[in-house]
C-alpha cells in the first residue's frame, strides 16, 4: 500500500491540510487518522484561502483537500504534536514578492516552499511516532533547505564543486545533485515508493548531497565571514565559532583545508569592490539571523542542554521573550515578515499554551522563522556577489572600513561574554553568560519568585535581587521600549538608544558597545 500524497502537503498541529488522490479512499482515511481533531478556538480559520492559493502554486499533481479528522476509519487515534509553525514559512515563500526582492529564481523559491511543507508534514505527523523513520522525515528537509540556500549564496562563484556542494573533494562523484533536485527527489519518495522503502530511500538520497546541516550552516557562515572581514581576523573568528559549537576535527579540517581554501580564491576579485557599509550591513543581517537560530537551538534539547529545559518557570519566561528576540532580530536584518511570524500570535493552534509548557514547541517555531531568514540572507549574499552592492548608498570599499570592522570583532572576542563561550562550550557557555548578565542561579530549576508572578515580573525580580548591572540596563530599557503587542509593535530603536546611553555606567560593557555598533 502506498501513501498517495506529496510531502508538500501543508501541515498544521491541530488540523492538517492533506493532498490525496481522489481514487484512493483508504488513503484519505489513513491520512485523516493522522490529523489532530481541531478544538483550538483561537485559530484563524480564514487562512484556508491562503493555504489553497499557495498549494496551487507548488503542487499541480494533487488536489487541495481539507478533511474532517473525525470522519475516519481510525478516528479514535488522534495525534498531539504541539510543535508546528513550518507551514507559515511555506506561505511566506508562496508570497515571496510581498516580502523581498529576490535574486533567487522563482522556481527555486517555490521548491523551498515545498520543502518547508515537507518539514511541516514531518514535524506534525512523523516526528511524534518516535520511530527511526519518523525522525528522518522530520529532520531531512532542514538539510535540503540549508544546501539549497547555500548554493544560492555561492551561485555566482563559478563551477567549483567543493564550494558548491559543501563537500570534501573525495566525497564528490557523479551521484551528487544540487539542492533543488534533492527537494524534488524527497517529495517523490512518498508518492512513488512503498512505505517500507521510505527509510532506505531517504538514506540513499542523503548520499547525494551534504545532508549534515551543521556543516552546511558552517559553509554559509564561512562565506559571510570571508566577505565581511580581512583574512586574519576572519580566521580568528571562525576558530572561535568552531570552538563554541563543539565542531569535531573532521569538520574543522574540511572547513579550513578545503572549503575555505577554495572559497578565498574565488572571492578575491569580488570582495575588493564591496563597500564598508555593505560589509557592515551583511554582518548586521547575519547576526540578526544568528540571533533567531541561536534562540531556537537554545531550546532544541541537543546542542545546548541545561536545567532550563525542564524548568516550568524558565519555559514560561522563554515563551515570553520569544517575540522580543524575533522583533529585535528583524530590526537588525530589516527583513519583512507577516505580523503572525513576528509576534507568534496565533501562529499555530493553541500556541500560547504549547510554547509555555515545554521547550520543543519553542524550538520548532523559532527554527521555522530562523530558516526563512537564512534563505533571505543567502539571497543577499548572492545579490552582493553579483552586483557588488547591497545597500542603496554603497561606496567603494576602503582599508579604513575593513579596519573598523576588524577592530570591533577583535574587541568582541576579548569580552567576558566571548570568554564564557570559548571556555565553556555548549550549555555551560550559555549558563556563564546568563549568570554574567542576570546573576547566579538564572538557569537553575526555578527562578526565586512567586508561582503567580508574570514572566516579566519574575525576570525583573531575579535581576534586582542579584544586583546585575547589565540585567538592570536590559530590564529598564525593555520597559522604556514598551510592551509587545499582537500587531508586532515594540520600539526596538528606543531599546537600542537606551542601552547605548547607559553604556558609560557599565564597567563591563564591551559586549554592549559591540551590539551598539552593529545595531546603529
Amino acid at each position: 500500500m502506498k501513501f498517495y500524497y506529496a510531502t508538500i502537503s501543508l501541515s498544521l498541529t491541530t488540523t492538517s491540510i492533506i493532498a490525496a488522490r481522489t481514487d484512493e479512499p483508504i488513503t484519505r482515511k489513513i491520512l485523516n487518522a493522522m490529523q489532530q481533531n481541531s478544538t483550538g478556538s483561537d485559530y484563524p480559520f480564514s487562512k484556508w484561502h491562503s493555504y489553497k492559493t499557495c498549494w496551487s502554486k507548488i503542487s499541480k499533481e494533487f488536489d487541495f483537500n481539507v478533511l474532517d479528522s473525525t470522519d475516519s476509519l481510525f478516528s479514535g487515534f488522534l495525534f498531539w504534536g504541539p510543535t508546528n509553525a513550518y507551514y507559515e514559512a511555506s506561505l511566506t515563500f508562496c508570497n515571496a514578492k510581498k516580502y523581498k526582492d529576490f535574486s533567487t529564481p522563482s522556481s527555486t523559491i517555490l521548491l523551498l516552499a515545498a520543502s518547508f511543507t515537507s518539514l511541516g508534514t514531518g514535524s506534525a505527523f512523523f516526528h511524534g511516532s518516535a520511530t527511526q523513520l519518523g525522525n528522518r522525515i522530520d529532520n531531512a528537509p532542514i538539510g535540503q533547505i540549508a544546501i539549497t540556500a547555500h548554493q544560492v549564496a555561492v551561485s555566482s562563484l563559478g563551477e567549483n564543486e567543493v564550494v558548491s556542494a559543501c563537500l570534501p573533494e573525495e566525497e564528490i562523484d557523479d551521484s551528487i545533485v544540487n539542492g533543488t533536485e534533492v527537494i524534488k527527489g524527497f517529495s517523490r519518495i512518498f508518492v512513488d515508493k512503498e512505505i517500507e522503502e521510505w527509510d532506505q530511500a531517504i538514506l540513499d538520497l542523503g548520499t547525494q548531497f551534504q545532508n549534515d546541516y551543521k556543516v552546511t550552516f558552517s559553509c554559509i557562515v564561512t562565506t559571510i565571514v570571508r566577505i565581511v572581514l580581512p583574512t586574519r581576523i576572519g580566521t580568528v573568528l571562525l576558530n572561535f565559532l568552531c570552538t563554541i559549537f563543539g565542531f569535531e576535527q573532521y569538520m574543522i579540517d574540511f572547513l579550513f583545508n578545503e572549503y575555505d581554501a577554495e572559497l578565498q580564491g574565488l572571492l578575491v576579485d569580488k570582495v575588493n569592490v564591496v563597500s564598508g557599509d555593505d560589509k557592515k550591513l551583511l554582518l548586521k543581517r547575519g547576526l540578526g539571523v544568528l540571533l533567531k537560530i541561536g534562540y531556537a537551538m537554545f531550546w532544541q534539547e541537543e546542542l545546548f542542554a541545561g536545567p532550563w529545559l525542564t524548568s516550568t518557570r524558565a519555559n514560561d519566561i522563554g515563551a515570553f521573550l520569544q517575540p522580543f528576540v524575533n522583533v529585535l532580530a528583524d530590526y537588525m536584518t530589516g527583513y519583512e515578515h507577516p505580523t503572525v511570524v513576528r509576534t507568534g500570535h496565533n501562529i499555530y493552534p493553541d500556541c500560547n499554551r504549547c510554547r509555555k509548557q515545554e521547550p520543543h514547541s519553542k524550538w520548532h517555531e523559532q527554527s521555522s522563522v530562523g530558516l526563512v531568514d537564512l534563505v533571505y540572507l543567502t539571497d543577499d549574499v548572492d545579490i552582493l556577489l553579483r552586483t557588488g552592492k547591497l545597500g542603496p548608498d554603497s561606496t567603494t570599499s576602503t582599508e579604513t572600513d575593513s579596519d573598523i570592522l576588524s577592530e570591533q570583532i577583535a574587541a568582541f572576542l576579548k569580552t567576558d561574554e566571548a570568554a564564557c563561550l570559548r571556555n565553556n562550550p555548549h550549555d555551560h557557555g550559555i549558563s556563564c553568560i546568563g549568570e554574567l548578565w542576570f546573576g547566579k542561579g538564572v538557569f537553575q530549576n526555578e527562578f526565586k519568585c512567586g508561582a503567580e508572578a508574570s514572566p516579566a515580573a519574575c525576570l525583573k525580580d531575579h535581576i534586582t535581587s542579584h544586583s546585575s548591572p547589565m540585567g538592570q540596563v536590559i530590564s529598564t530599557c525593555a520597559q522604556e521600549a514598551g510592551p509587545m503587542t499582537t500587531e508586532g509593535h515594540w520600539k526596538v530603536e528606543t531599546f537600542s538608544a537606551c542601552v547605548a546611553s547607559n553604556l558609560p555606567s557599565l564597567s563591563e560593557g564591551d559586549f554592549f558597545r559591540f551590539l551598539d555598533f552593529v545595531l546603529n
